[in-house]
């Protein structure tokens, strides 16, 4: 069951650590019911919850196309799940979405929405995840966690500025 399983199933299940909720929050996508749309940013409510109705089923998720994406992953060595996971997209602008390190996935919002320019004269050591429930677990205390989102967020930009420079987007 487990190598048929599919995204609709993996996001029901809201797993914190799970890497589709990332990449469905990163792209603002929209999850389809048999009675409704969920825009993502609504769909996942705590761990292990979504907005979903008694007696609602995924039946289609809408993914837009973005003009880049990327998923940097610190995984459990044991489980393979995130005990991190930081998911940026690039469209006009940039959005970085993050799952693992709280009870579901969440957007950074002093990041949300900038461009490759401004992005750059952000010090990332200077966020402030007090705004973000980052939970300890036995993998790793919040203190860990925040500071694997910080040295993700720095290599995402990296990564991204580098393409822009050369181009790409």
């Amino acid at each position: 069951v487990r190598n048929k399983g599919t995204i609709g199933g993996a996001i029901c299940n809201a797993d914190p650590a799970a890497d589709y909720p990332a990449a469905l929050l990163g792209l603002d996508a929209i999850i389809i019911t048999n009675e409704r749309e969920i825009n993502s940013s609504d769909f996942f409510i705590d761990m292990f919850e979504t907005s979903l109705k008694e007696e609602e089923i995924v039946i289609a998720v809408k993914l837009p196309i973005a003009k880049f994406t990327k998923y940097l992953k610190f995984a459990s060595l044991a489980s393979k799940y995130a005990i991190v996971g930081v998911f940026v997209v690039k469209n006009e602008l940039v959005k970085f979405s993050v799952t693992g390190a709280s009870n579901s996935p969440f957007i950074i919002k002093e990041l949300e929405n900038m461009e490759i320019r401004e992005l750059e004269k952000i010090n990332i050591d200077n966020l402030n995840f007090e705004n973000y429930f980052i939970n300890s677990d036995l993998h790793a205390s919040s203190e860990y966690k925040i500071s694997l989102i910080k040295t993700m967020l720095k290599k995402a930009i990296n990564f991204i500025r580098d393409e822009w420079k050369r181009n790409i987007f």
